[in-house]
């Protein structure tokens, strides 16, 4: 069973390897936990509210750690794209990570595809 999780509770799809995923898992069972503290009419002497305060603590501070694991994965990913460009070798996905470029309008005369040019007559 993975360290983290309550008992019987796994993943969901896609998550593992993910930058950031195990932080979504765990801010997803923060805000469920938020629910049940908001909905709850016991205040537990008090100790409700503690609970809720801290909750959402968690909950600011594992977005803020999951933002920036997101970011660092992406900068490695662009890092290593860009080295292996440099170096000679495709990357394993596209190019080397550029601000995107529009592309040049067609020439006037140019045939497009499909488009059949008018006859000239003489």
């Amino acid at each position: 069973m993975r360290q983290g999780l309550p008992p019987g509770a796994f993943p969901g799809p896609g998550m593992r390897g993910r930058p950031g995923g195990s932080y979504f898992i765990t801010l997803r069972y923060l805000r469920m936990s938020k629910v049940e503290l908001e909905r709850s009419t016991d205040d537990f002497n008090g100790h409700r509210k503690t609970a809720l305060d801290a909750v959402n603590k968690a909950i600011e501070e594992l977005t803020i750690v999951q933002r920036e694991a997101q970011a660092a994965a992406q900068a490695r990913a662009i890092a290593a794209r860009n080295a292996a460009a440099q170096n000679g070798q495709a990357p394993a996905t596209g190019g080397p990570l550029q601000a995107p470029t529009q592309n040049p309008a067609p020439a006037p005369n140019s045939q497009q595809p499909g488009v059949v040019p008018p006859t000239q007559s003489q």
